[in-house]
């Protein structure tokens, strides 16, 4: 068995928050200790639709950022587009409901060993993991520079965090 996700677990989270940024969600949950093993660039499969629902497969989902401090513990944020119908199912749940997941999973990030300069480019949603990894680049004395895309600007995520998150912004749309 490879090592890349020896510390994958299944658990079962807990809504913390569930709210619309834009035209996606931040849900933000409860993972306990297995937050200690998620790292930049880490995916996490959650299942979708409930008990009783035809949506067998586990739907992936970029972790956007995890923390280990505040009142809750270790916590993961998630950013969401209400697209597909797991997706939209994973929008509507509400606080304190549970969650069945597998998490840390794929390949992280890799992080520099010494201070350099980053160029971090993202496009919609799926620019919301370049956050938690322009936070450890920083952490580690990095310069970063951060490139957002989108077809539109409503489709860009979170521009005012990104300004304040890294050295650089430049916003792109078609």
């Amino acid at each position: 068995m490879s090592s890349i996700n020896r510390h994958s677990q299944q658990v079962v989270a807990t809504i913390l928050s569930n709210k619309r940024v834009g035209q996606y969600h931040q849900i933000l949950i409860n993972v306990g200790e297995i937050v200690k093993h998620c790292k930049p660039g880490n995916f996490v499969a959650i299942k979708v639709g409930g008990d009783h629902s035809s949506l067998i497969l586990r739907r992936a989902f970029a972790i956007s950022r995890v923390s280990d401090r505040g009142e809750y513990g270790g916590t993961m944020e998630l950013i969401v587009a209400p697209h597909g119908s797991g997706s939209r199912w994973l929008c509507t749940q509400e606080v304190g409901s549970s969650l069945d997941l597998v998490a840390p999973l794929g390949t992280p990030f890799g992080i520099p060993t010494e201070p350099v300069q980053a160029l971090l480019i993202g496009g919609g949603y799926g620019s919301a993991p370049l956050f938690g990894l322009a936070e450890v680049l920083k952490a580690r004395g990095c310069r970063v520079d951060m490139i957002l895309g989108a077809s539109t600007v409503a489709k860009i995520y979170a521009p005012i965090e990104g300004k304040r998150s890294v050295n650089s912004l430049k916003i792109y749309t078609e």
